[in-house]
């Protein structure tokens, strides 16, 4: 009863306004077309246009992708490179095999087998050696440093043997002065030849010998041409650095 008392007042309010009752209507289609999906949502649209949020797992990094690359390949290698097995003769053909080798003919696997077995013991020499090396190292030097010691503390020279030391070291100066020396005579002999090459007028005053000093560096060699007057100031900066070091 409340309800119809209601829907009438509604009715009675709303004639005359049916411009407002078919906004609402179209207010509320719209709202339904939403929900079910039908029409196009923006804030969906936005969603849809927003990359999706994808939890990506941490791959495996590059050196475990390279470290198991390599794992597989050396299992591989070695499952291909793999050894025979034991070989499993019978009696008849072990004395077979005997009375060959005697004759000095080797079959095909006993020679893999002996193969195998030197690589074996070959490697197992190795890493003992490897694991001795450095015990033995330190030995050796500990009794190489006592024993020179010893020997220089027990070192004392004769006469003769001192007269034998200072003439081999004699011979070894003046074999060291002999060959200074014919540098030197190569050298003056090019310079002789060249003056010789040279035309009179040249070689006239190429003759004089030059006394001169050669003048000091003063600023350091650079690429870019002497600045005027740069020198001067240097050399006046210097001087006034010098008498200031003086009064103090």
């Amino acid at each position: 009863m409340g309800e119809r008392v209601a829907v009438k007042r509604v009715v009675a309010y709303m004639k005359g306004r049916e411009d407002l009752l078919q906004n609402v209507r179209c207010v509320q289609q719209i709202g339904v077309r939403w929900a079910s999906g039908g029409a196009a949502n923006p804030s969906r649209e936005a969603k849809a246009a927003s990359p999706s949020k994808v939890v990506k797992k941490g791959g495996a990094a590059k050196d475990e992708g390279t470290e198991k690359r390599d794992k597989f390949a050396s299992i591989l290698q070695s499952c291909l490179d793999a050894p025979s097995p034991v070989r499993h003769m019978k009696e008849r053909d072990r004395l077979r095999e005997l009375e060959r080798e005697k004759l000095g003919i080797v079959s095909k696997g006993k020679e893999r087998a002996l193969e195998r077995d030197k690589a074996k013991a070959k490697a197992v020499a190795k890493e003992k050696k490897k694991a001795d090396k450095p015990a033995a190292e330190r030995e050796d030097a500990t009794v190489t440093v006592e024993q020179t010691e010893q020997q220089l503390a027990s070192y004392e020279l004769t006469k003769e043997q001192g007269m034998k030391l200072a003439k081999e070291y004699s011979k070894f100066l003046m074999k060291e002065a002999r060959l200074k020396a014919a540098a030197e005579n190569v050298r003056l002999q090019l310079k002789k030849d060249a003056i010789a090459a040279l035309p009179a007028h040249l070689r006239e005053k190429a003759l004089i010998p030059d006394f001169t000093p050669f003048p000091p560096t003063r600023i350091p060699a650079s690429l870019t041409p002497p600045i005027p007057g740069y020198v001067e100031e240097m050399t006046r900066s210097a001087e006034q650095s010098a008498k200031i070091q003086k009064m103090r």
